[in-house]
C-alpha cells in the first residue's frame, strides 16, 4: 500500500483528500501524515484526520524529518511559488512527488525540478488532470495518427466568472510576485491552466510531449485591483507552424464553460470541459464522448500516477509535458506588459467587477479566431507582437 503526506489540508487540497480517502476505501493507499499551517481555522477538517490516525505537523519541514524512509510519496496542493522549492526539498528527502499545477511559475524552476528529479531516481506527477482521461489519449493519439489530418490549429477559450473574494482568498492571488519569488498567478497559470496545457499536449509531436512555443501575441487586462491581468487574448505559436489561441477571463458576468477546438485538414475536435467530447470524422459522421463532470478528474489521476509507481506506462502529465505550459506562462509574462481597463467600461459591484460587454466580445473573438482588439473590443488594444 502506497503511504502519502500531503502538505495542506484546506482550499484545493480538500480536492485531493477526497481522491485519497476513495483510494483509501479501496486498499490503494493509506494518507499517514498532513500538514495544517491553519489548523485553528479549520478544526473539523483537522478532527477528522486525526481520527483517521493522520498525524498533523504544523510545518512542512517537520513532516519531512518525521516520515523519511517510512513515506512513499508527498502531495503538494500548495501555493505556485512554492512547488519548486517544495518539490525538490521532498525530492531529496526521498520520496516521490504528486505536485499541483502549475508545476511551477519559471521554467528554470520547472528545469531545477527536473535536475533534482534525475537525481534522486523518483518520480514527479503533475496535476494537470485531464492528461490522464482516456478521452484526452484518445485525441492525442488520433492527432499523431493523422487520423483527421493535418492538425491546422487550436483555439481554447473561457469565461470564468471570479469576485473580489476570489482575488482576496490568499497573500499570492493574482499577484506576479511575492517578495522576489515569481508568481504569475492567472487565468492562463492557474483557473484555466489545464485547458491551455492539454492544447499544448496535444499539439505536441510525439507521445510524452508538449509543442515547442516560438512566440506569441497577447493582450493582458486587469479589471480587478490585483497586479496581474484577469483577462487575457492570446495567440501562440509553434515550432510547427500551428497558432494556439487562448480567450479566457474572470472579469465577467456570464459564464462559458471552457471549451477547446481542434482543427485539422479534414476534420476536428471539440472539447467540452464537463459535458463531452465531440470528434468529427474526415467524411463528416461524428463521434461524441460523455466527459467525466468536474470534480471526478481526481480519481483517475491519481490512479494513474499510482500506476506509474508501479512501472507502468500511465499517462499522466510529468514535468517535460507541463514545461511549456510554464513557458507560455513566463513569456506572456516577460514580453507583454498588464492594461488596467478604463473605468468607464466596468461595471463595480460589491462582490465584483466586471467588463461591460465582454461576453459578447468574446463570443465574436471565438467564433472568428481573433484576439479581442481583433473582434472589435471599445477597450482593447492591439497584441504586441
Amino acid at each position: 500500500m502506497v503511504t502519502i503526506g500531503i502538505a495542506g489540508v484546506s482550499g484545493y487540497a480538500q480536492n485531493h483528500l477526497r481522491a485519497l480517502r476513495e483510494l483509501e476505501q479501496q486498499g490503494l493507499v493509506r494518507l499517514v501524515a498532513a500538514v495544517a499551517i491553519n489548523a485553528a481555522e479549520i478544526p473539523e477538517t483537522v478532527a477528522d484526520l486525526e481520527s483517521r490516525g493522520v498525524e498533523i505537523y504544523g510545518n512542512y519541514t517537520a513532516m519531512l524529518s518525521a516520515w523519511q524512509g517510512r513515506l512513499d510519496v508527498v502531495c503538494l496542493p500548495t501555493p505556485i511559488h512554492l512547488h519548486a522549492s517544495m518539490t525538490i526539498a521532498a525530492l531529496e528527502a526521498g520520496f516521490h512527488v504528486f505536485v499541483e499545477k502549475p508545476l511551477s511559475a519559471t521554467v528554470a524552476e520547472v528545469e531545477a525540478i527536473i535536475a533534482a528529479r534525475e537525481r534522486s531516481g523518483l518520480f514527479v506527477g503533475v496535476g494537470f488532470q485531464d492528461i490522464s482521461l482516456p478521452q484526452a489519449q484518445e485525441v492525442k493519439r488520433l492527432l499523431l495518427e493523422g487520423a483527421l489530418g493535418d492538425l491546422r490549429e487550436i483555439q481554447i477559450g473561457a469565461l470564468w466568472p471570479r469576485g473580489l473574494a476570489y482575488f482576496a482568498r490568499s497573500g499570492w492571488a493574482g499577484r506576479i510576485a511575492v517578495g522576489d519569488q515569481a508568481v504569475y498567478d492567472s487565468p492562463l497559470s492557474n483557473a484555466l491552466a489545464h485547458f491551455a496545457n492539454l492544447a499544448f499536449y496535444w499539439a505536441g509531436a510525439t507521445p510524452q510531449v508538449s509543442c515547442q512555443l516560438t512566440g506569441v501575441e497577447a493582450e493582458l487586462y486587469r479589471a480587478n485591483p490585483i497586479e496581474n491581468f484577469d483577462t487575457i487574448a492570446a495567440r501562440f505559436m509553434t515550432d510547427r507552424s500551428q497558432p494556439i489561441r487562448f480567450l479566457a477571463s474572470h472579469a465577467c458576468t456570464e459564464e462559458r464553460e471552457a471549451r477547446i477546438l481542434v482543427s485539422c485538414a479534414a476534420g476536428n475536435v471539440l472539447w467540452h470541459n464537463g459535458q463531452d467530447v465531440t470528434i468529427t470524422w474526415p467524411d463528416g459522421s461524428q463521434k461524441v464522448e460523455p466527459l467525466p463532470r468536474p470534480g471526478r478528474y481526481m480519481v483517475p489521476m491519481w490512479r494513474a500516477f499510482l500506476d506509474r509507481l508501479q512501472g507502468h506506462d500511465a499517462p499522466m502529465a510529468t514535468p517535460e509535458i507541463a514545461c511549456t505550459h510554464t513557458y507560455a506562462v513566463e513569456m506572456v509574462q516577460r514580453s507583454v506588459p498588464v492594461q488596467t481597463v478604463a473605468a468607464d467600461v466596468l461595471r463595480e459591484r460589491a462582490e465584483a467587477i466586471t467588463i461591460m460587454g465582454l461576453e459578447s466580445v468574446f463570443d465574436r473573438a471565438w467564433s472568428r479566431g481573433v484576439l479581442f482588439s481583433e473582434a472589435g473590443a471599445s477597450w482593447a488594444a492591439p497584441a504586441p507582437s
